[in-house]
């Protein structure tokens, strides 16, 4: 009996570790992004093949030694979008182009007889003098009459071992008129319903997403994904608002509905018309990156409806990093002050006494966050109570330096001199600022690390925007950190719908933008806590970071995912 019992016990904590070790793959926010003025972020080589094909190679890309490379192969777009998608993506491999057509049918006939995806690989395979062993599909729109006839050959899907659909599957109906149920065509659906089985297995991956833009003679994209996934035996299931950051109220096109198994994945976005059909063919990227970057089971959080604005001791997190006691030493310098030094900290290996001051948050999640960076240096772990008192660090921050220079000589640890990183969350942009204003100051700082923290007050009523006295001390570090002198890392709250880009931390980052002229790049991409990246800005050691959200929740998580920052530092990583 106690060896049945001890099984069971054994058994749940088995289970408990695995689902809490998980990583799932999470469906994007979906936006009708901005492309008129967009930067322009992809470098490399276009080559163009035939009228209808071109083939781009990244910058940096070379034939690995065995000869075997991944080719990326798009369906129906612009050329140059479906680059920069591959680009945002961060994809290092060649991406063949194949578009100009106009209807499904135009680019179903010439791969009926089955030849013409052999030409395309024995192209990029000559030009390369490689062989593709791996294949990556995607196709928005129309593109699919293409895919789908790919797909009918097996030895084409031995090949290709994923395929992304945006938007992009269309069939004719059953029986005429769609009927009550508005089935398509078995036929057409059959080999999508047969690579979608593989990936259901785990032996390829599949993202099918669709629009609710209406159909009237032939199956939609919601006909067809609801007969996918009906095919292999699963059900689309309702996505409640806020669930994920997908589904949240504000969304033009929120996630709807979801079916996940395996490597298949089916994802149903809001609209009814021609944006909602566009804002897909602008997530390619995104729909990539979330198979690419899956996220850990717990950052999957619930959402908070309420907006950010000024930091106060309002809602919590419902969803908190899981908590840890790192190895090192730790010594209370006052009741409001922690310093932490990792087992893994060598002083004998650098010159100076590298110390992080982070300030507004738990000392343990702190601590975590550093020691996930795995940084050569030591943490001061700093929260008051009441947000007023880091007024005060202007004048404390000396003082408490020389307290950690004390403390460190006392235990035999360094006496070497020392050299800061700043860093904050939330209302700690406060201390930051103060010590920012003194000249004194400049010397000591290498690096300053901004987790949505950055609240100066608005100007008067009716004038707009922020007091730029108060930003002027920031401004000054940026550029600072622009011209290579320091690092300054700032990452923000950025609404993912441009109407509720009014949070305080969103305009700090565009005056910074404005003041030193740098372009936000469109990005894709999760934080290690499952946030999405919208942009990124950066000149020199100076980089800014739109993280979708605008939630109580989203805001949590840029303290959560701290180490991320961290580990961009110039502080030196331990050995």
């Amino acid at each position: 009996m106690l060896n049945r019992k001890w099984f069971w016990c054994a058994l749940a904590c088995a289970l408990m570790t695995a689902f809490v070790s998980a990583q799932i793959i999470l469906p994007p926010v979906v936006t009708l992004r901005d492309i008129a003025d967009m930067p322009r972020q992809a470098k490399g080589k276009t080559i163009q093949f035939h009228d209808n094909t071109t083939l781009f190679i990244p910058d940096g890309f070379q034939v690995p030694k065995s000869k075997e490379i991944t080719l990326t192969i798009h369906f129906h777009g612009a050329d140059w979008f479906v680059i920069e998608e591959h680009a945002r993506r961060g994809a290092k491999n060649p991406l063949l182009v194949f578009s100009g057509f106009e209807g499904s049918s135009k680019y179903k006939a010439p791969f009926e007889d089955g030849t013409l995806f052999a030409k395309l690989i024995k192209m990029a395979e000559d030009y390369f003098g490689a062989h593709v062993n791996e294949i990556e599909i995607s196709s928005f729109s129309a593109g699919y009459g293409a895919v789908r006839e790919i797909l009918k050959s097996p030895a084409y899907v031995r090949l290709i071992k994923t395929v992304v659909l945006a938007d992009s599957c269309y069939a004719s109906f059953a029986v005429k008129g769609g009927g009550a149920d508005r089935k398509p065509l078995p036929e057409h659906m059959e080999p999508f319903i047969d690579f979608a089985n593989l990936a259901l297995k785990g032996d390829k991956k599949m993202v099918m997403t669709f629009s609710h833009v209406p159909t009237q003679d032939y199956a939609s994209t919601s006909d067809t994904a609801r007969a996918l996934v009906e095919g292999v035996g699963g059900n689309l299931l309702p996505v409640r608002k806020n669930t994920i950051l997908a589904s949240h109220f504000s969304l033009r096109f929120p996630l709807l509905l979801r079916y996940d198994n395996g490597g298949l994945h089916v994802w149903g976005y809001g609209g009814r018309d021609v944006k909602a059909h566009m804002a897909q063919a602008r997530s390619i990227a995104d729909f990539f990156a979330a198979l690419d970057k899956p996220v850990p089971n717990e950052a999957v959080p619930p959402l908070f409806t309420s907006d950010i604005e000024e930091p106060t001791t309002g809602p919590q997190p419902l969803n908190v990093l899981p908590k840890r006691v790192v190895p090192g030493k730790r010594f209370v310098l006052t009741s409001k002050q922690q310093l932490f030094i990792p087992d893994f900290f060598k002083p004998e290996v650098t010159t100076q006494t590298h110390v992080v001051v982070f300030f507004h948050g738990a000392a343990w999640c702190s601590e975590q966050n550093f020691y996930e960076a795995h940084k050569n240096a030591v943490l001061v772990s700093i929260s008051e109570d009441r947000m007023v008192d880091y007024a005060k660090w202007g004048e404390h921050f000396i003082p408490m330096l020389q307290h950690v220079q004390e403390t460190l000589a006392e235990n035999g640890i360094t006496t070497k001199p020392i050299s800061v990183c700043v860093a904050s969350f939330s209302g700690g942009y406060r201390a930051v600022l103060e010590i920012l204003k003194q000249p004194e100051h400049v010397s000591l700082i290498s690096d300053i690390v901004l987790a949505d923290s950055l609240y100066p007050p608005r100007l008067e009523e009716g004038k707009g925007g922020l007091d730029p006295e108060p930003m002027a001390f920031f401004l000054q570090y940026a550029q600072r950190a622009a011209d290579g002198k320091i690092k300054f890392l700032f990452s923000h709250l950025y609404p993912p719908e441009p109407e509720y880009r009014d949070n305080k931390t969103n305009l700090a980052a565009e005056f910074l933008m404005e003041k030193l002229g740098l372009a936000k790049i469109s990005a894709a991409g999760y934080t290690s806590r499952g946030s999405q990246i919208m942009y990124r800005a950066s000149r020199g050691g100076l980089l800014i970071l739109g993280y979708a959200g605008m939630t109580s929740q989203d805001h949590f998580e840029h303290f959560y995912a701290l180490s991320d920052l961290l580990s961009l530092t110039s502080l030196p990583s331990a050995l």
